[in-house]
């Protein structure tokens, strides 16, 4: 009796599109479904991973600054790395938000948090001081966190603002599971 039916769902599902021919990106919905999954991250997990991450962004940056030709010489040092076309492509494959900041400047400062502007106190502190900046990492409020480290200059700062609700979309699990 089941056999009966065969020829109707052939028929019914030929006559259906599928996914892609609706203009559905497949591989774009898979890695949706794949980013949804729930995944059992501890807090050092996920810290470890966006240290991990931010030094890599901000090797990355200074590495396009060094290889890009600034000629014209009037252009100022923070403008220069806010021109970086890497800073853009970076924001997109990791989903941060990335600002060079020049330390001297505390008027640039107003926008930002108590605690951005503590881990920026220490950092103009450090450079005061005449040490080098150390890359660093801190927990913001609102689920965001920090990565600092310095530029080529160390008169510039990079900022990586990551949110935990990406870092853990953006987590792969097999990073951690050998």
């Amino acid at each position: 009796m089941n056999l009966k039916f065969i020829p109707l769902i052939v028929a019914i599902t030929a006559c259906v599109p599928d996914m892609k021919e609706r203009g559905y990106d497949t591989k774009k919905l898979a890695q949706e479904i794949k980013d949804r999954k729930i995944k059992k991250l501890s807090p050092t997990q996920i810290s470890t991973w966006v240290y991990d991450k931010g030094n890599l962004i901000t090797q990355n940056l200074n590495n396009a600054y060094s290889k890009t030709d600034f000629s014209n010489k009037e252009i100022a040092l923070l403008n220069s790395y806010k021109s970086l076309s890497a800073i853009d492509s970076l924001e997109k494959a990791y989903s941060v938000d990335i600002e060079p900041l020049e330390l001297s400047n505390e008027q640039s400062w107003q926008n930002y948090s108590k605690k951005t502007k503590e881990v920026l106190d220490a950092c103009l502190y450090q450079t005061q001081n005449n040490q080098p900046i150390q890359p660093n990492l801190q927990k913001l409020e609102d689920d965001k966190f920090l990565f600092t480290s310095a530029t080529n200059s160390n008169k510039i700062i990079w900022l990586v603002f990551f949110t935990k609700k990406e870092v853990i979309r953006k987590i792969d699990q097999k990073e951690f599971n050998p």
